[in-house]
């Protein structure tokens, strides 16, 4: 059964009031849609009106929503369409019937648009860009070709025959720049000779190290699995943390204090690890440098002023031993001095 005619009414719903363009995603303008209208595009817009459009489309319902949120200046609404232009013809006569279906203004000409005419029509099909099934094909390896018997020279491995050229006297140079070429035309064989090479070469006088002929200055490579035993030196804590016991030699052997001590171990730990040191040496070292408090007292007292113009006396804070005795002992002990030692 074929398609009837859209009446007038019908097409007011197929053209967006704002752009007076043909869509397929416009919508009836009703609810929130026509309190924005009202409000910033058309105050006195009416729905019922015959010569006004009565739909919207997507991209000006986001635009007016944009503008109706304040994200958007109320300018880039497009001006309105001069809806004067719009002339409905009469209705049905007596003499001259003209039912709505057969409407001929400009806003039905505008819903009955051809989409060919009005840059909307789908794109031709084109077999070409059909994609096919499956996992797209990978272009492969330049296969290896047809072995072949080629006579070559048993001095200088050069293939020879017609329309080859071969010098009269081959040298032993020539050999080499050959196979040298051959190698590198087999994927993997200069790795293989290489490692044979560096397995069968007789180690040098101190048992580390090869030397591998160049086209100039022989190189000297380390052989794998050797060490250099002659001069190798076994460190202290190769394969553990620093204990803080030595950390405390090292800051009393330099005389450093707590910060500085802190910011040298920062740089050791930048350099082979947080594993390094021993965790919290820092608290350590601060119990350490404690450990001689009970030894000593504060007390203030008024002395005279150091300053030649002050004849007043000053307050000041002074630092003594309380127990001397006591710190003798303490550290004739930690150095492992007997306290009978007539030395002292």
């Amino acid at each position: 059964m074929p398609n009837s005619a859209l009446d007038h009414e019908q097409n007011r719903k197929k053209v967006c009031l704002v752009c007076f363009k043909k869509g397929g995603s416009i919508v009836s303008i009703c609810g929130l849609t026509l309190e924005r209208i009202r409000k910033h595009y058309i105050d006195n817009y009416d729905e019922n009106d015959t010569h006004l459009p009565a739909g919207i489309c997507a991209r000006c319902r986001k635009v007016l929503l944009q503008v109706d949120r304040g994200e958007k200046p109320q300018d880039v609404l497009q001006e309105p369409f001069d809806f004067s232009k719009i002339i409905i013809p009469s209705m049905s006569t007596r003499t001259s019937p003209t039912p709505l279906e057969n409407c001929s203004c400009c806003m039905c000409q505008v819903a009955r648009g051809n989409p060919y005419n009005l840059g909307l029509a789908p794109k031709s099909y084109n077999a070409s860009q059909k994609s096919t099934r499956g996992r797209p094909v990978v272009k492969q390896p330049m296969p290896l070709p047809l072995p072949r018997p080629v006579k070559v020279c048993q001095r200088c491995w050069q293939p020879t025959g017609r329309g080859i050229s071969h010098p009269v006297a081959c040298t032993l140079n020539d050999a080499r720049e050959n196979l040298a070429q051959r190698t590198k035309e087999i994927p993997g064989s200069a790795d293989i000779v290489t490692s044979d090479l560096l397995h069968e070469r007789p180690e040098s006088c101190d048992g580390s190290t090869i030397k591998i002929a160049t086209r100039g200055r022989s190189l000297s490579v380390k052989k794998p699995g050797c060490s250099n035993k002659a001069g190798a030196s076994r460190a202290l804590f190769a394969d553990e943390a620093v204990p803080a016991t030595e950390i405390s030699r090292f800051q009393s052997t330099l005389g450093l204090s707590l910060k500085q001590t802190e910011k040298a171990l920062t740089f050791i730990r930048s350099w082979k690890g947080r594993g390094a040191v021993e965790p919290n040496v820092m608290n350590e070292l601060r119990q350490v440098d404690k450990r001689l408090d009970s030894f000593f007292a504060t007390v203030e007292l008024e002395l005279d002023s150091s300053r030649k113009d002050e004849q007043t006396k000053v307050q000041r804070t002074v630092v003594y031993c309380n127990d001397v005795a006591g710190l003798i002992d303490y550290v004739l002990d930690a150095r492992g001095i007997p306290a009978d030692d007539g030395n002292i």
